[in-house]
């Protein structure tokens, strides 16, 4: 069964200055998302730390409390090598999706 995505709008999609800015970070999220899936094939645990670790911030930033939360949970779980990080990739993917369906140029 195939799930329909919903647009994720940032919070300051509506501000006209905001809105070259937000593009350019959704196209830079979704490059990070590559990053952060070859280092999880890598078992790179130390760079996810730090991709996330820079992706929680920026998150907020332009509006996305959501990226903030799921890379929070990802930059703890690549701190514990017991912790599987394919769900919090997987989560990171689908927020990702929906970031750029809403604000793809």
């Amino acid at each position: 069964m195939s799930t329909t995505l919903s647009p994720l709008p940032s919070i300051y999609a509506s501000d006209p200055e905001m809105q070259p800015l937000i593009r350019d970070f959704a196209f830079e999220l979704e490059r990070r998302f590559a990053e952060l899936t070859d280092a999880l094939a890598r078992d790179d645990r130390d760079r996810i730390r730090h991709v996330a670790h820079q992706l929680l911030g920026a998150g907020g930033t332009y509006g996305f409390a959501v990226v903030t939360k799921v890379c929070r949970g990802l930059e703890t779980a690549a701190t514990r090598p017991a912790v599987p990080l394919a769900p919090h990739l997987e989560a990171l993917g689908t927020v990702v999706r929906r970031i750029t369906l809403a604000h793809a140029a």
